[in-house]
């Protein structure tokens, strides 16, 4: 064979080489890719129960239920509306936000296995995107009443007295969209990572 030949065929072989090594890199970029993605909320998790045995300031250990906001479009009745009316009214609409959530959450992989574990409190952040006027404080937690109901129902928060549940919600005015933006449901596990183990297992995909 001559050394033309031979270098030829080393250079083939060369870039076929080549040609592998960067088809791994990729799939190995892609791989890693995932299982960071994976493995980023028990590391968020571990980090926070360092830094409480660090001894720095921590008031809870949360894990986020939510990947995304459950957005519910539409305008909904304040508490001075939903004074006086049949209970089957406030029923019915109970009913049709329980089911419209339960959608939403089940798009992300939030179904009725993912319940809150028993006597766990929350924080649930609430935005409402009000069609005309922001409402006064007794009537924006009126509004809400509903939504709640319906994540108790739901099992995603324990109980909603103030003893099991903190309430975030803020307003302003969207004229052309009103909705209401559930925008996380934090389950408190502080209890649970104290005694070396998580009570429950959060779906995250």
């Amino acid at each position: 064979m001559s050394e033309e030949k031979k270098r030829e065929e080393i250079e083939a072989l060369a870039r076929r080489v080549v040609a592998i090594f960067e088809e791994f890199s990729e799939a190995l970029k892609k791989a890693t890719a995932k299982i960071a993605e994976a493995v980023a909320p028990f590391l968020e998790l571990n980090d926070a129960i360092e830094r409480k045995k660090a001894g720095r300031q921590l008031n809870g250990i949360f894990v986020d239920v939510l990947r995304a906001p459950l957005v519910v479009l539409g305008k909904y009745p304040s508490f001075n509306k939903w004074k006086g009316r049949h209970w089957g009214a406030y029923s019915r609409r109970k009913k049709k936000i329980e089911d419209d959530l339960s959608k939403l959450a089940r798009l992300q992989g939030i179904d009725s296995s993912t319940r809150i574990p028993p006597r766990t409190p929350a924080i649930v952040s609430i935005y409402v995107y009000q069609k005309t006027r922001r409402l006064d404080e007794d009537n924006l937690a009126g509004q809400m009443k509903p939504f709640f109901d319906s994540l108790r129902g739901l099992g995603l928060i324990y109980q909603d007295s103030p003893k099991w549940i903190r309430r975030d919600i803020d307003q302003g005015v969207d004229r052309d969209n009103p909705r209401v933006e559930i925008r996380s449901i934090k389950w408190d596990m502080t209890l649970a990572s104290s005694c070396g183990t998580l009570r429950k297992e959060v779906k995250k995909s």
